[in-house]
């Protein structure tokens, strides 16, 4: 089995609005996340705050901020997760080798985010509304949980994207049954109005009411 190590942090903000309960909360939920494959995340809390130049939850809006590397100069970011790779590069020496993900705060607006290589964001807001141990959950703190999962499986899923629809990875989720309503794993949240019929591994899909039902394993597909 092979065991995949996920740093977690979160923003300076974050940490004044709840403290580090959405990273405790999140590092929780990404390791009972793994039911379903042959691989296990080890999710480490990281006890640094970063100080975020923005906590914007799109992860394709722009911005102006200093170079991390070289606080004298100012440059554009595309996004917050370039800022990310530029931050980690430079000013962490505790990387995880899998996924290294930071956890924004942005009040009312729910997910967003962004992962892939060894890096991801994403914004936590509402997570510290949900209980540990919950495998369902519905509304804005489970659609934001299950992008948090969405970015760390970015780092460590790599499929072929067989049907052509522009989403490999995210065509590793599945809808799950659950007191009468479908829900989906985390690769599909967000997606499942652009997904086709099938997972890649040939499931049919049934898409759930809402994005924001959300089931926080990821589906055997997610190899």
């Amino acid at each position: 089995m092979s065991h995949l190590r996920v740093g977690v942090w979160i923003s300076q903000e974050l940490y004044n609005d709840s403290g580090y309960t959405v990273r405790d909360k999140a590092v929780s939920f990404i390791q009972n996340s793994d039911r379903n494959v042959s691989y296990d995340y080890n999710a480490i809390a990281k006890p640094e705050t970063i100080s975020a130049p923005t906590e914007v939850p799109n992860p394709d809006d722009p911005f102006d901020a200093r170079y991390p590397c070289d606080q004298t100069f100012t440059i554009s970011y595309e996004n917050l997760y370039e800022w990310w790779k530029d931050y980690t590069s430079c000013e962490l020496n505790n990387l995880e080798p899998d996924c290294n993900l930071l956890i924004t705060r942005n009040s009312g607006i729910c997910g967003g985010g962004r992962g892939g290589g060894t890096h991801a964001v994403a914004n936590g807001y509402a997570i510290e509304n949900l209980t540990e141990g919950q495998t369902y959950n519905e509304g804005c703190g489970a659609f934001s949980l299950g992008i948090v999962l969405q970015e760390v499986g970015h780092c460590t899923i790599n499929v072929s994207d067989s049907d052509g629809d522009g989403h490999g990875d995210h065509d590793t989720c599945d809808n799950v049954s659950h007191n009468s309503k479908q829900y989906i794993t985390p690769m599909g949240v967000s997606y499942d109005d652009e997904l086709n019929s099938q997972n890649e591994c040939g499931e049919y899909f049934l898409k759930p009411e809402t994005s924001k039902h959300v089931h926080f394993e990821f589906d055997g597909c997610a190899e």
